[in-house]
């Protein structure tokens, strides 16, 4: 059908979202500062649901700061002058703390950006919180190791997975069917919308947002403990909610009109086979022949 979201292939039935008409500049550019614009409007007026959505991940990350901490104490292992014993016994038990860490707080991101795709463009993704349960873990873990091993890859691998994946919770929100299916629509969303702006955008945002967190990991005694998860569960919402917003201005942006080279993509049904046929017309009529049974014909 001309317009649906999707098209199904009418030999095997595989559905796959539907093509950009003509190629990527044929769609509507979707503007940071209006995505920027609309996060505002959605953190005035809903900043303290977000919060809400995003105790779980402030629960777990307090969990495991107080673990890593009694268990330093337990083995009376120093946090200056390590040995390399010492080292490995401490990474032993702190990285599998801090993987869980990021990723809850990534899969938190998923369901900051279902209330905030809810509001902004309406529906009620949120109310499946169950359904996206699993998901949404099992992606905050695969962002986790992918931001890991981009950052190991000398920062510019990083750069280029946060690119490209920055929108895969918004596309798991959005209804995208398993981790694999968000990441593919993530990565074609930055690269068809040319988000390398928007991007920038988030990644300064995000840097200036962490230093505050290491400088008061520094306070002394317990705070260094209590502060740091208490300031990201203040901004941890800041990121998704930014990233669903801009997914929300370039879906609901409408497609120029009139664009010079783009075709406008169609579909009829043969008369004989009662076949869907797609074709590309320009306005002025296409001659189109059915794949199954052969029939040719003109389509005005």
């Amino acid at each position: 059908m001309a317009g649906a979201p999707t098209q199904v292939c009418p030999h095997c039935a595989h559905e796959t979202d539907a093509a950009p008409t003509g190629d990527a500049s044929g769609l509507a550019p979707a503007d940071p500062v209006g995505a920027l614009a609309l996060a505002w409007r959605l953190a005035r007026s809903e900043y303290g649901r977000f919060l809400l959505l995003w105790v779980p991940a402030l629960v777990v990350e307090a969990a495991a700061a107080f673990s890593v901490e009694a268990y330093v104490r337990a083995a009376d292992i120093p946090l200056v002058g390590m040995t390399s014993g010492e080292q490995m016994q401490y990474l032993g038990v702190a990285l599998p703390l801090y993987l869980l860490v990021f990723t809850a707080r990534l899969a938190s991101w998923t369901f900051v950006a279902a209330r905030a795709l809810d509001v902004a463009s309406g529906g009620a993704r949120l109310a499946r919180w169950r359904d996206l349960l699993a998901p949404s873990l099992a992606l905050g873990f695969v962002l986790t190791l992918v931001y890991a091993a981009g950052w190991l890859m000398l920062v510019v691998g990083f750069l280029v997975f946060f690119h490209w994946f920055l929108y895969a919770p918004a596309m798991l929100a959005e209804g995208a069917r398993g981790i694999g299916e968000a990441f593919d629509r993530s990565r074609r969303f930055a690269r068809e919308r040319n988000a390398m702006g928007f991007t920038a955008v988030a990644l300064l945002a995000g840097g200036a947002l962490l230093v505050p967190y290491f400088l008061l990991a520094s306070a002394p005694d317990v705070w260094g403990l209590l502060l740091p998860p208490a300031w990201g569960w203040l901004i941890g919402p800041v990121l998704p909610l930014i990233a669903a917003s801009f997914v929300a201005v370039a879906r609901s942006a409408p497609r120029p009109s009139g664009h010079v080279g783009a075709l406008a993509r169609a579909t009829t049904t043969c008369p004989q086979c009662g076949t869907l046929v797609p074709f590309a017309s320009s306005g002025a009529g296409a001659d189109v022949v059915c794949p199954a049974c052969g029939r040719s014909g003109r389509v005005l």
